[in-house]
């Protein structure tokens, strides 16, 4: 039985999101936003690196969803889990001088 266009769209665009995900959980991201560096894995992370919108990860790709959420528990490239990369990051900011807390005063 043939797909109807629809169908067809629906699978490429899940077949585009569930590749940006693997590509952001290898660290190899191409969006040059994100390219070369380790990026917090997110359903607006993943449809960024996609280069689609997030609308349908919420309606039409909700399965896709579950899959960001265990990525993002999980370790990311390096072996370093999400949660490290943040933590990395805010220690970067200290260092630097950037308080983002003085910037809100």
């Amino acid at each position: 039985m043939p797909k109807t266009t629809a169908e067809g769209r629906r699978n490429r665009t899940a077949r585009a999101y569930l590749a940006a995900l693997d590509r952001l959980i290898a660290g190899k991201a191409t969006h040059p936003d994100y390219a070369g560096r380790p990026v917090r894995i997110t359903p607006a992370a993943v449809a960024k690196e996609t280069r689609r919108s997030r609308n349908p990860l919420y309606t039409t790709h909700r399965a896709l969803l579950a899959e960001i959420e265990a990525a993002a528990s999980g370790p990311v490239a390096g072996g370093r889990s999400c949660r490290d990369c943040r933590e990395t990051r805010s220690e970067q900011r200290q260092t630097e001088g950037h308080d983002p807390a003085a910037a809100v005063r």
